[in-house]
C-alpha cells in the first residue's frame, strides 16, 4: 500500500534510520514516498522542487555508486544507454528543463 505511515511498511527503524543515514526530512509524505522508491524494482519519477528527494536517494543510493546527471547535459543519452546496458543506477535530474528545450 502506498499509503504506509512512518515505518509501517518495513518495521518502525526503517524511517528512522532514513531520517539519519539519509537525512529523509521527517514528513509524513516522504516518508511514505521513500517507501515506494524502496521496494520500486523499476524506475520512479519523482517530481522533487525542493531537492529533498534527489538529496535522499542519492544518499540511499551511495553504496550502489549512483550517477546523478542532467538530462540537459551534452551526452545524456549515451550517459542513459551505458547505465541501461549495464544495470547502473541512474538518477536524473532537470527533466523538465529538458523536455521545456
Amino acid at each position: 500500500d502506498a499509503r504506509c505511515s512512518p515505518g509501517a511498511c518495513e518495521g518502525p527503524g526503517r524511517a528512522r534510520r532514513w531520517h539519519e543515514k539519509h537525512g529523509l526530512p521527517r514528513d509524513d509524505r516522504f516518508v511514505a514516498n521513500a517507501n515506494i522508491l524502496a521496494a520500486s524494482t523499476r524506475a520512479s519519477l519523482l517530481i522533487d522542487p525542493t531537492g529533498a528527494a534527489l538529496r535522499f536517494a542519492a544518499s540511499l543510493l551511495e553504496k550502489k555508486r549512483a550517477r546523478i546527471c542532467s538530462a540537459a547535459e551534452p551526452g545524456f543519452e549515451r550517459t542513459l544507454a551505458t547505465a541501461a546496458r549495464f544495470g547502473t543506477a541512474l538518477i536524473v535530474r532537470d527533466v523538465d528543463e529538458a523536455w521545456d528545450a
